[in-house]
């Protein structure tokens, strides 16, 4: 019996996913070792239309900005018509539509075509555990809110890298808990050994690409706290540039910027001691998978998923947000004991290997995708 023909449905550009690498072309990839992959479609709005939505979703801070332009109900139901054009030029070639995120329907849903969603979040944690980043109107809200819903309870197979959105899909969406599966995540990163690697320099590595919302600010205050005991220690930080007035000419911080190479950014990984991410909100966590798969042991944050990607006290330690004070106890305990931070490193490559490679959520979606194409 020939396995269903998948077709993916994204606003990452995975038409050259063996060429260009996104969060999730490595499972496409994997994915395509078991079936065949029918190609895929990208509904983006672009031109007058894309401003337009930017004009309306004006917000005064940048981020806040860009969060309500991406969840404008606009936008959702503009792509949702692009996704319908390129769906109907398609038709008669695929079984099943695998598409990621819920920032657009699949086309007319009306028409049954069947199709599933992979999701690492939905706009309902967001709004509840972080609703600065995309403040939307009540109108806006609402309406998103009842989108979203309908994509979601409309798929034959709904899958979360968490358990954590996997509830928040059944309980803020009425979704059948029968359809929804939990599937972890994969990471773009594994070392191919720890051969060498040494956990001596005391050196910490934070990446992140928002700098209230990653923690930032914590980190710094908690980082003058972590001076006092080791002084030697160094901070790196990869993704973030300071804010304009924010102090960056202190001696033991270093402002890497934003590394779009990803051999520079695996050296970073390799080169760094223990990894660092005070976030304030997390679906799952890239970053802190990334940085298992290179065997860095992790201090982050008991919010979202990450309690999922990171075994507190045998992979890495988890603190509450916004809290200084234990971000620098946590960061000196492994930065003052290479042993254990070798430990805690090791577990979590170990771990990273076992579970969150790409060909792993492969295997676990197959059995779930065969049968959603099958309903």
């Amino acid at each position: 019996m020939s396995r269903p023909r998948l077709l993916g449905a994204s606003m990452e550009p995975l038409a050259d996913l063996h060429e260009t690498q996104t969060r999730s072309s490595q499972l496409f990839v994997e994915l395509g070792r078991s079936f065949p992959i029918a190609g895929f479609i990208r509904p983006v709005v672009s031109g007058p239309e894309d401003w337009l939505v930017k004009l309306r979703s004006f917000h005064p801070r940048r981020d806040a900005w860009r969060g309500r332009a991406a969840l404008s109900p606009r936008a959702f139901r503009r792509r949702t018509e692009l996704a319908e054009e390129q769906l109907e030029r398609r038709n008669g070639l695929y079984d099943l539509i695998l598409q990621t995120q819920t920032l657009f329907a699949p086309g007319d849903i009306a028409k049954s075509r069947p199709y599933v969603i992979y999701a690492d979040n939905t706009y309902s944690l967001t709004r509840k555990l972080f609703p600065a980043w995309a403040p939307l109107s009540k109108a806006a809200d609402r309406e998103w809110l009842e989108l979203e819903q309908k994509t979601f309870r409309q798929a034959r197979a709904v899958f979360g890298k968490t358990r954590w959105v996997g509830k928040a899909v059944v309980r803020d969406y009425g979704c059948d808990p029968a359809t929804v599966f939990t599937v972890g995540g994969g990471t773009n990163s594994i070392a191919a050994t720890l051969t060498g690697k040494s956990y001596e320099r005391r050196i910490a590595l934070f990446v992140g690409n928002k700098y209230e919302l990653k923690g930032v600010p914590t980190l710094l205050e908690a980082w003058a706290a972590v001076r006092e005991q080791l002084p030697e220690a160094l901070l790196w930080i990869v993704g973030v540039e300071p804010p304009r007035g924010a102090r960056r000419d202190l001696p033991s911080v270093q402002w890497l910027g934003y590394v779009t190479d990803r051999a520079q950014l695996d050296a970073f990984y390799r080169d760094a001691s223990v990894f660092v991410l005070p976030t304030q909100f997390e679906a799952w966590g890239n970053a802190v998978a990334e940085a298992m798969g290179c065997g860095l042991p992790c201090v982050t944050t008991n919010v979202g998923g990450l309690p999922e990607v990171v075994d507190d006290g045998s992979t890495g330690v988890l603190v509450p947000p916004r809290d200084p004070d234990a971000l620098a106890a946590g960061l000196v305990a492994l930065l003052s004991d290479p042993a254990r931070a070798e430990k805690l490193g090791h577990a979590g490559y170990a771990k990273a290997r076992a579970q969150m490679t790409w060909k792993a959520v492969a295997d676990r979606m197959t059995p779930h995708l065969e049968a959603a194409a099958g309903d």
